[in-house]
């Protein structure tokens, strides 16, 4: 689309620190959706990318319609994972509900507050709690949902700034995003934001998203606000045209994942008996699976010897049992 084949970034940029990059397309003349997709280099030609794992690409989607509609583009930097799936993702622990308590977040239009719910249709926007959900691709999820409608402006934009929550270790928000069955004209740009104790909003995740047939699940790993107290912020604003806009948050929500590394506390006697004794927090197998019984051999071994064959009967199936549950 016209754009170079590289950009040097203008200045040196520490770790932690932002700069803004611009690259120029022209959008092809023929109807259709383009891609275009980059990756970072260091000065040894070294190629990286964004993300927990340093390998997710930036890109940028481009959709040509026709010209009586206008044309329309996203420009997405993805900084959480981003992968599509026909159905939300599924997790234990549900530690905060973004569907169930949407009219306990403050929500704005442009310029204005807005009810919770609102009306379909208003011309300033709303946002509408539902419990299911029809998507774009024609899938249908019956989970709770938020139906984010922007207003009718030249910057349409609705968003919801939530109460302030305390971010643990393990915490991860997870949606799927899309547009509205039948809503055809839809493209819109979905984000994630917080804001700070000291009022600071800073943004953690957004992609563009219209009517394509495909759908994306967010799994945004939180874990370097771990600790902190936020505001987490849902946002969804017009890209173009806002008339007909329709998108969707289908179940919007943080789960709250096992950490890695907190395992169970394993305690063994310093003096086996008939029977060994495991102490953990859960169970681990069954007792049955630790049989402990001499076997005829074993009953007529004399003395010392029956005792001490037993003991490391015991020891062994010890150290089995510990490689079957952790690995050799």
């Amino acid at each position: 689309m016209g754009a170079p084949e590289s950009i040097a970034l203008p200045t040196d940029v520490p770790p932690g620190e932002m700069i803004d990059i611009s690259v120029n397309f022209i959008a092809p003349e023929k109807i259709g959706v383009y891609e275009s997709i980059w990756l970072l280099q260091s000065p040894e030609g070294v190629i990286f990318g964004v993300g927990s794992s340093a390998n997710q690409p930036v890109w940028t989607k481009v959709r040509v319609i026709l010209q009586s509609q206008g044309i329309t583009h996203t420009a997405p930097v993805p900084l959480g994972t981003s992968t599509f799936s026909p159905t939300p993702p599924i997790s234990q622990e549900i530690a905060y509900d973004f569907a169930g308590d949407a009219c306990q977040a403050q929500w704005v239009n442009n310029d204005s507050l807005l009810p919770c719910p609102g009306l379909d249709g208003g011309l300033s926007g709303s946002v509408l709690p539902v419990n299911q959900a029809i998507m774009e691709n024609g899938n249908a999820f019956q989970l709770p949902a938020l139906l984010m409608l922007p207003p009718s402006s030249v910057i349409g934009n609705i968003q919801g700034t939530y109460p302030e929550y305390e971010v643990q270790a393990g915490d991860h928000l997870q949606a799927t995003v899309g547009c509205e069955e039948d809503a055809l004209p839809c493209s819109v740009l979905f984000q994630v934001a917080y804001q700070n104790s000291l009022g600071v909003i800073k943004d953690l995740w957004s992609i563009g998203e219209f009517y394509d047939g495909q759908l994306f699940n967010l799994d945004l790993d939180l874990a370097p606000l771990a600790g902190e107290r936020v505001k987490f912020i849902l946002r969804v604003s017009s890209i173009g045209n806002p008339e007909g806009d329709r998108a969707l948050w289908v179940a919007p929500r943080i789960v709250r994942l096992p950490v890695p590394g907190n395992t169970p506390e394993v305690i063994i006697p310093a003096t086996p008996t008939g029977t060994p004794f495991i102490a953990s927090s859960t169970p681990m197998i069954p007792p049955t699976a630790l049989p402990i019984t001499a076997t005829p051999t074993q009953m007529a071994e004399s003395g010392n010897q029956g005792s001490q064959s037993l003991f490391q009967r015991i020891i062994e199936m010890l150290i089995s049992f510990f490689n079957m549950i952790f690995g050799n």
